[in-house]
């Protein structure tokens, strides 16, 4: 009971601490760095730096570079303020600037230099700012979930303007927003998956049950798919044959923990291609993925038939005492395998006791995982980018100054 209260009182403090982490490892989460890339003799990469220290304010650097084992210089890098939000699609680079409600679309020239193309706004919308929730559709329909609505904005990525707006629907609580959303995937026919998380800032407490939002951008519809026998979580992503997977993560999910009795048990469960409702024959604990027996995982990233699952070096009782480690960059373990064979995986082993790997991209089927030190952001910092290999050990490509927070291949 002390315990309890102990971390109730906390809960306003680090509420605001837990949303800037939240937010940072959002840059992770869109399922666009999935969308096939248009055919080009030289590749081309960027790589999206931000630094931050107690006195200086929080910068976004956009590097472009030729292969992932290049050098990142920020000398050579594309200076944003830090609110921006970084994407690429179909060969061009989508910033949203969250200052001025901007969406900029650049192209990259044949010096490696950022182009602006055109640029539209969102501020007439009522929206205050832009968290990582964008998803890319197709050449005329992309989406976006800016903060201070209750809406799906939907735009064009050719036109660069908005076409239109879903409201939540009724079935979304009333404190619901942006903050409770992680990872945005997109079907192949065209769905954008979205999973809400059930933590209520405004009472410090949990809304039970899974949530995936299912929206149709070009019929203007969302379907809900809601489950409280399932724990809540954010994350998701869909497998070589369009079955969309619901990892319970910690993100947000944390305040699970905070319940009494706690709600604890962490599953991944499943949406079949075609369905909108949960496969009730299929329900995996997470303490199952590996045989590891660890509680809970903080992110999950699937590419055809594999899985990369990161989760958390800590014991129910850990967090149970302390539910905020979820997303406090608490040191992770990643773990590779199969969807045919969840409890087949092997972990990757890693050694850096410094860092933290909870950011993974897929990029042309392979999965690549950022490490970094939670606790510093700073110049002095320095965040490393490793590829997964077949084999499930970690290849390093390159490295940069304070945390990477995104990587994409453009063309």
């Amino acid at each position: 009971m002390l315990i309890k209260q102990s971390i109730k009182m906390k809960i306003t403090h680090w509420f605001f601490i837990c949303f800037i982490a939240l937010t940072f490892t959002l840059m992770s989460c869109s399922s666009d760095d999935d969308n096939p890339e248009p055919s080009s003799t030289e590749s081309v990469y960027i790589v999206q730096n931000t630094v931050q220290a107690p006195d200086v304010p929080r910068t976004v650097f956009i590097s472009v570079i030729s292969n992932l084992t290049d050098e990142v210089d920020l000398a050579d890098a594309f200076e944003f303020n830090g609110s921006v939000r970084a994407k690429a699609f179909n060969s061009k680079i989508y910033v949203h600037d969250s200052e001025r409600l901007l969406v900029i679309k650049y192209e990259i020239n044949e010096n490696n230099k950022l182009v602006e193309e055109d640029r539209f706004s969102m501020a007439q919308l009522g929206a205050s700012s832009f968290n990582s929730q964008i998803a890319f559709v197709n050449d005329e329909y992309a989406l976006t979930l800016p903060n201070g609505l209750r809406a799906f904005v939907i735009w064009n990525p050719t036109t660069m303007e908005v076409t239109s707006t879903i409201d939540f629907p009724s079935s979304i609580p009333d404190p619901f927003n942006t903050s409770n959303i992680g990872s945005i995937n997109v079907s192949s026919d065209g769905k954008v998956f979205i999973g809400m998380a059930g933590f209520d800032g405004t009472t410090s407490s949990n809304i039970v049950g899974a949530r995936v939002a299912i929206v149709d951008p070009v019929n203007g519809t969302v379907e809900m798919v809601f489950d409280e026998n399932i724990a809540s979580g954010t994350e998701g992503g869909f497998d070589g044959e369009d079955n969309y997977y619901f990892n319970a993560n910690g993100y947000f999910g944390f305040a699970r923990y905070l319940g009494n009795p706690p709600e604890v048990a962490q599953t991944i469960t499943r949406i079949n291609q075609g369905e909108s409702a949960f496969d009730p024959t299929f329900n995996i604990s997470s303490t199952s993925v590996g045989a590891q027996g660890l509680p809970a995982s903080v992110t999950m990233k699937i590419s055809g038939d594999e899985f990369l699952y990161v989760m958390v070096d800590l014991t129910e009782d850990q967090l149970l005492q302390n539910p905020f480690a979820l997303i406090q960059g608490t040191q992770a373990r990643l773990f590779h395998g199969t969807v045919s064979n969840w409890e087949g995986a092997v972990e990757v082993p890693f050694s850096d006791e410094t860092k933290s790997i909870t950011d993974i991209f897929v990029i042309e089927g392979s999965f690549y995982g950022v490490a970094r030190d939670f606790s510093n952001s700073s110049a002095e910092s320095v965040s490393d980018i490793y590829r997964i290999t077949e084999n499930s050990t970690l290849e390093k490509q390159t490295e940069g100054v304070g945390w990477i927070e995104y990587i994409a291949k453009v063309r």
